[in-house]
């Protein structure tokens, strides 16, 4: 992943979250991270998150090396999204670009459609960003 002004990456990476949390009702929380578990942008909805950062990444990077696995036995070229339901929140983690993940946690009652569509283009524009 190269970086040449790593400020003003920092700045995009920040409105990128913060624009998902804008459009997407019951946002808990958006995390960017790398491939190895750091992360590199929060964002939070009105709701504090449950667990700290780092744990939610770290998490999150070994929930989607689990998804290519799995992909790679259907024969599947990438990671996808994951999304997995919980009582309170639903937490989506997927790529964003090679090296980079994003991890979201909206409210259990919000519009998973809508999370999902607004996901795939945080995703995407973190991946131009990373490109």
């Amino acid at each position: 992943m190269t970086v040449n002004n790593p400020a003003h990456h920092s700045q995009k990476l920040q409105t990128i979250l913060t624009d998902f949390i804008a459009h997407t009702s019951n946002t808990v929380f958006a995390v960017a991270a790398t491939a190895e578990g750091l992360v590199v942008g929060t964002a939070y909805g009105d709701t504090p998150p449950v667990a700290p950062d780092d744990t939610l990444a770290a998490t999150a990077i070994r929930t989607l090396e689990l998804a290519k696995t799995i992909n790679r036995e259907l024969a599947q070229n990438n990671g996808g999204r994951i999304l997995i339901e919980g009582e309170k929140y639903a937490v989506i983690a997927g790529e964003a670009g090679p090296q980079m993940a994003l991890i979201v946690a909206v409210d259990v009652n919000a519009k998973l459609g809508m999370a999902m569509y607004g996901f795939k283009r945080a995703a995407a524009a973190i991946a131009r960003l990373y490109s």
